[in-house]
């Protein structure tokens, strides 16, 4: 009886231990899976040089700048605004056409391929007409451009100005949308070929 209790009791001595070690290896095994998700909320990945442009950093380079609103066009520019808002209320009402100012090309032209599957050289045509701005932006009833106007006056003819030009152009034309220029505040044959343009346009809706 003795020998029978001996072993009972090695027994569960040894059932109790291998519940040790399995306890032990589950709890190591959760510090490890703890472990590699520790980085995701230290400071060392806030800190990362790759990761400069996170939220807390913009937020931070916008807090210690000195920022001051500007006008959004200058004054020949806010002329031309004025004259073709007057133009579209009275001419083509019934048409409900719109006009912007200021507007990035990224933002009404686009590359066919979304970006995430896009080829390299589709992204940079992309990229290098982004940041681009059109002066003013006409846009139809359903809100699709039509018409981009360009004004080379005072301050548009900066050193790079016939690259950004150029592109521009290019970008337009690729996509069907009709560019005017105007060449200076002494040009206002500029009413007549916005008039020309849209009449034509709503000709090809009827």
């Amino acid at each position: 009886m003795e020998m029978s209790t001996v072993n009972i009791i090695l027994g569960i001595v040894f059932i109790f231990f291998l519940f040790l070690i399995k306890e032990l290896a589950k709890s190591k095994s959760k510090n490890k899976y703890r472990k590699k998700r520790i980085p995701k909320f230290s400071n060392d990945y806030f800190n990362d040089k790759n990761l400069l442009e996170t939220q807390n950093e913009r937020i931070k380079s916008l807090l210690n700048t000195d920022l001051k609103s500007v006008s959004l066009m200058n004054k020949e520019e806010f002329l031309i605004f004025q004259s073709l808002e007057k133009l579209l209320n009275e001419r083509f009402v019934k048409q409900k056409y719109r006009l912007f100012t200021q507007v990035g090309l990224g933002g009404f032209i686009k590359t066919k391929k979304s970006e995430r599957i896009c080829s390299e050289d589709e992204r940079k045509a992309f990229f290098s007409i982004n940041q681009l701005r059109a002066d003013f932006l006409i846009i139809d009833r359903f809100g699709k451009p039509v018409l981009v106007i360009e004004y080379q006056g005072t301050g548009h003819r900066l050193n790079n100005s016939t690259d950004r030009d150029t592109r521009k152009r290019y970008a337009c034309n690729k996509v069907g949308i009709e560019l005017i220029e105007i060449l200076g505040k002494e040009d206002q044959s500029y009413l007549n070929k916005v008039i020309l343009f849209l009449d034509n346009h709503q000709n090809k809706l009827r």
